[in-house]
């Protein structure tokens, strides 16, 4: 069986979570934010995530939180880089925002690389 997308299996976990969120949300005013690991905005993941979520779903990011470092309390301390998604289907968001460790600022648009600029989903994936 082919893949729609041959990059799929290349991808964290947590994809799935947008995944079935945007899944959901489809045809509706509904909104969802997950925290993740700021894997999913850096590199090869960007295009194999957001590609497909955007064909399929019409996805668009309404605000973020950029990458931020989470540490547990725990003995044995893991820390992550973190990032937080908000996001729906179809109809964008009146106002976006960009939220880091320094300011929020109101942006034009959030791509998946999380910066104030146009979608850059330039990978051939199909």
């Amino acid at each position: 069986m082919r893949k729609p997308y041959k990059t799929v299996g290349k991808i964290d976990n947590v994809a799935a979570w947008y995944y079935k969120a945007a899944q959901f949300m489809s045809g509706t005013q509904i909104r969802a934010a997950f925290v993740s690991t700021n894997s999913i905005t850096q590199g090869e993941q960007v295009a194999s995530l957001w590609k497909p979520l955007n064909d399929m779903f019409e996805t668009h990011i309404d605000f973020t939180h950029r990458t931020f470092k989470w540490s547990s309390e725990a003995s044995e301390k893991a820390a992550v880089h973190c990032v937080i998604i908000g996001f729906g289907t179809g109809g964008s968001a009146l106002e976006k925002t960009l939220y880091s460790a320094e300011r929020k600022r109101a942006v034009n648009n959030i791509n998946p690389y999380l910066l104030d600029d146009r979608e850059t989903l330039t990978h051939a994936l199909t």
